[in-house]
């Protein structure tokens, strides 16, 4: 389960649907561009038994998110998102899907959650959330320092009665932390006060600048991504990140890119404090012009 849980936190770093080339070909050796570019729409990124993929509104606006894993079993993750003045509604949805293309209701994750993203400034300030058919309710907060980046994220959630009266206190908690320097992420704390336990992730950057939906350390759940990279959180990451070193594992990351400077592969490796370790090799389109 603990190599499970890591490398499912991997992949959260690895996470967006239109046309481009199939064939394009990606540049590799020394005079490799140091910049990344990264002003276009991240279409999909596909590999190690893995399909990611966004679709946008005319506006520009992530409207569509699709995450399939068959690295075990098919696990799909689906999020909607509609948008208003001062709010953002998402719903997401995980599911198994059997071999024959039929939805298995016995997967243990199996279930539907409506969020509410409450703007202020056009920065997230909260979010509250609710599984269907389910008593827990979810509440989240979210704070930024003077640079207006991502410091502090606060998830409790509360279960409700059969009358639906929410309970006092929360039976879960967990602060997400989030340390700065130079423009990026350097470290990232979580804490479940109730359970005393506490994770740290440390991160340090390639020379690549531009900000990378599916590579992002400010990550909180896999439906905020999309609005991450369009800045609903705040400022993004300067740089894109080459390593983590978490509490127990690590991971290395390596990107290549084409003649524009466009990141067109990265390839992941993750090793757990057990020696067990995983090579991932993704394929990445952009949606040019837009």
């Amino acid at each position: 389960m603990k190599h499970l849980f890591a490398f499912l936190s991997a992949i959260l770093l690895l996470s967006a649907c239109s046309k481009g080339s199939d064939s394009d070909e990606v540049i590799v050796g020394p005079d490799l561009h140091p910049v990344v570019n990264n002003t276009g729409k991240l279409l999909s990124v596909d590999g190690s038994g893995m399909h990611i993929a966004y679709s946008y509104d005319e506006e520009g606006r992530v409207t569509y998110a699709e995450r399939f894993d068959s690295s075990w079993y098919v696990v799909k993750m689906i999020a909607e998102y509609r948008y208003e003045a001062d709010r953002i509604y998402v719903t997401f949805q995980e599911f198994e899907e059997l071999p024959g293309g039929e939805r298995n209701y016995s997967y243990s994750r199996d279930y539907v959650r409506d969020d509410t993203l409450f703007l202020r400034d056009g920065r997230a300030d909260s979010c509250a959330g609710a599984m269907r058919n389910s008593l827990n309710s979810f509440f989240y907060q979210f704070r930024y320092n003077e640079n207006g980046e991502l410091v502090y994220a606060r998830d409790d959630n509360f279960l409700r009665d059969r009358k639906g009266k929410l309970a006092e206190q929360p039976w879960y908690t967990e602060i997400i932390k989030l340390d700065w320097q130079d423009g990026n992420v350097c470290h990232k704390t979580f804490v479940d006060p109730i359970h005393r336990d506490t994770t740290v992730c440390n991160y340090s950057y390639s020379p690549l600048t531009g900000c990378l939906v599916v590579s992002e350390p400010r990550n909180v759940l896999p439906d905020f991504e999309p609005l991450m990279a369009a800045g609903y959180f705040g400022k993004s990451c300067k740089n894109l990140p080459e390593s983590i070193e978490a509490t127990d594992y690590k991971q290395n990351t390596e990107y290549l890119t084409d003649e524009q400077g466009m990141l067109r592969q990265m390839m992941s490796n993750v090793t757990w404090d057990d020696g067990v370790s995983h090579d991932c090799a993704y394929s990445i389109r952009w949606a040019f012009g837009n």
